[in-house]
């Protein structure tokens, strides 16, 4: 079963995983690529145009367009949070009456003293009238604060009208008890006495009305005009500081690539700058050494020609020094020629370009990453450009005057219908006064 197992095979197989695991984890999770780079390097820019590090002229501007639709969000959101703030009121109870507990324990406790006082058979019709009108008020504000003004007047002339009732039974006892002998004066005091209670049921009845009214507006300020505005500030500007947000990040992402890629070129013209310099200084170098050996050369090219010279004296002495120095000059010829040979093949070597293999190797990686670069920056600007485009179209859609127009007329018109019933009720009011039988005296 085992006879095919090998230690060294199965350890170069580990080994071989390893390795190929180290070079995934080097390459895709270590090693961070453009658009990870730049989401370390935004953050630091972020601070850095915080603090005043970053010149002005480097920071991309905005179009003039967006800036007066920020400055006019900006003032329209401060508006609607003001109007918010004074219209939540109508979701108070008792907002246009403060407090008055001495009031309403008063009323509380006459309340109860007409419940425990005894009430004869004569006034029982009149009794049930009044405890209907003050069940009636009590239906719409059962509480022993008043909600309102107008409850409170109500409840105020209720009780009068409460206590011209209760006068109007205690005569009514006292006259069956004794003969009158002026009857028509007893009906004239009936006929003030009714009227007074009249009266007073019509004004209590009207601001009844006229609190029920009142609520009414109150309810639908509450969720028709409070919730608009509501929903305007949490939905419509919430959406358009998100989208400001987006134009600030893409701003932001675009001017730190841009600014990378400048930095990489200066970098980049700056070393190719020194490369040249470098050749050029190289180059120079080169040029002196060459320039020594044509001085060398052209010495002794002088030499020989002193060395011909000598040889002619000696020519006059006799021809066996003759025959011997030309056969010197052919030797010497011969030295120079194979010494300035030898001499070129070294500049030659000089003179040959370093072999190029790494450069060429390293210079597709290099065109790679900037057309990466190059790719993600222009992606960049198409980002930016796009969420100002999305962040103007809802600016202008939220800051339009036809939106806030129909708002203020929503909330006049709940107000006017609100008062033409306050209008309504004081006229039928009045009218029960006017047509009262009432005697004016004339002088």
């Amino acid at each position: 079963m085992f006879a095919n197992f090998s230690l060294d095979k199965l350890t170069n197989t580990i080994t071989t995983a390893a390795q190929s695991a180290q070079e995934t984890i080097n390459n895709k999770i270590l090693s961070p690529d453009a658009q990870t780079k730049l989401q370390f390097k935004k953050t630091t820019r972020f601070f850095q145009e915080k603090v005043g590090a970053i010149p002005a002229d480097e920071i991309s501007k905005l179009p003039q367009d967006y800036q007066q639709l920020e400055l006019k969000v900006d003032a329209l959101e401060k508006i609607l949070n003001r109007l918010l703030l004074v219209s939540k009121t109508f979701e108070l109870e008792g907002y246009d009456y403060p407090p008055n507990l001495t009031e309403s324990l008063n009323h509380w406790w006459n309340e109860e003293d007409e419940e425990e006082s005894p009430v004869s058979d004569e006034s029982n019709e009149d009794s049930e009238n009044s405890k209907k009108n003050t069940t009636k008020i009590n239906e719409i504000d059962p509480s022993i604060l008043n909600r309102s003004f107008a409850i409170a007047i109500s409840k105020a002339v209720l009780d009068s009208q409460q206590i011209y009732v209760n006068l109007k039974k205690k005569e009514e006892e006292g006259f069956s008890k004794v003969d009158s002998a002026d009857d028509e004066e007893d009906e004239e005091e009936d006929d003030d006495l009714n009227n007074l209670i009249k009266t007073f049921q019509s004004w209590s009845q009207c601001y009844k009305n006229i609190d029920q009214s009142k609520n009414d507006m109150d309810t639908m300020i509450v969720k028709e005009f409070n919730q608009k505005l509501i929903d305007l500030l949490e939905i419509d500007f919430k959406t358009v500081r998100k989208l400001r947000s987006k134009v600030q990040e893409s701003r932001l992402e675009f001017d730190t690539m841009r600014h990378e890629i400048k930095l990489k070129n200066e970098l980049k013209e700056q070393a190719e700058k020194e490369a040249a310099a470098k050749v050029e200084h190289e180059v120079s170098n080169d040029v002196k050494p060459e320039e020594s050996a044509k001085e060398e050369t052209k010495e002794e090219s002088e030499d020989g020609s002193a060395g011909k010279a000598d040889t002619k004296e000696e020519v006059v002495d006799g021809k066996t020094n003759n025959k011997s120095n030309k056969k010197g000059k052919k030797d010497d010829k011969t030295k120079k020629n194979a010494k300035k040979e030898v001499d070129e093949e070294k500049k030659e070597d000089e003179i040959e370009p370093a072999p190029t293999t790494s450069i060429s190797e390293t210079k597709p990686q290099e065109d790679d990453e900037e057309s990466e670069e190059d790719k993600l920056l222009e992606k960049l600007e198409d980002d930016f450009v796009s969420n100002i485009t999305a962040a103007v179209e809802k600016m202008t859609e939220v800051t339009d005057s036809v939106e806030i127009i129909s708002l203020v007329k929503l909330f006049q018109n709940i107000q006017l219908v609100h008062y033409r019933q306050c209008v309504q009720e004081l006229e039928a009011s009045m009218k029960l006064l006017d047509d009262l039988p009432i005697d004016v005296d004339e002088d």
